[in-house]
């Protein structure tokens, strides 16, 4: 009798706890922001892609960051300079090229830093290019897979975590090697980005046209 009724306890603390735990989420996801007032901190993108050409990676983390602040900045949001982040990043110890500091806490670490509300951080994951070839057309497509840490720094919490995404970009060929695979490849990069924040960013409209 006495074990059934501690079981019964358990059981009903475990619910209790669940039933919290449940709100607390409902109550995270319900956040917004006025991003007039938000401040947001986007990291340096880390680019862990397979490809040896020094410039072409390098064009490849380009496209990615400037898609990443662009998401913010034309929906109004205030997005720090990147050399506050930089400053943050040192202050905070942490490398973003070493894969096994990229946690949860270690960036929220870095949005404290840097006071932000949000922080942002990105790794391209790998790039590839392919032909998609049929009798009346020739295009080249670049792929890209990312993935995405978006958190909400003031409140301690995640809004995307690593959340993977594979973009892609292509465009048809009216004269042989008229497409550039590196290109389709760059934009790639850029439209991962967009795409992966592109329902959280929904209540924010585009305010400004770039």
């Amino acid at each position: 009798m006495f074990q059934s009724f501690r079981a019964l306890q358990l059981t009903t603390m475990v619910a209790i706890c669940a039933a919290f735990s449940g709100v607390a989420s409902a109550q995270n996801s319900q956040i917004t922001f006025d991003p007039a007032a938000t401040t947001v901190a986007v990291f340096p993108v880390i680019n862990l892609g397979a490809e040896k050409d020094a410039n072409f990676k390098a064009g490849q983390t380009k496209a990615a960051s400037e898609s990443l602040h662009k998401q913010f900045a034309d929906r109004g949001f205030k997005v720090l300079d990147d050399k506050i982040v930089e400053e943050a990043l040192a202050a905070a110890k942490i490398d973003l090229n070493d894969e096994e500091q990229h946690s949860r806490q270690n960036m929220l670490k870095i949005g404290d830093a840097a006071k932000a509300d949000l922080a942002v951080f990105v790794v391209i994951n790998k790039t590839s290019w392919k032909n998609n070839q049929n009798f009346f057309t020739n295009a080249k497509e670049g792929h890209a897979k990312i993935t995405i840490w978006l958190l909400d720094v003031k409140h301690q919490a995640p809004i995307l975590s690593a959340k993977p995404m594979d973009g892609k970009h292509s465009e048809a060929e009216v004269f042989r090697n008229s497409v550039k695979p590196s290109e389709q490849i760059m934009k790639a990069c850029a439209q991962a980005v967009k795409q992966v924040l592109a329902d959280t960013l929904k209540p924010y409209p585009i305010i400004v046209q770039k």
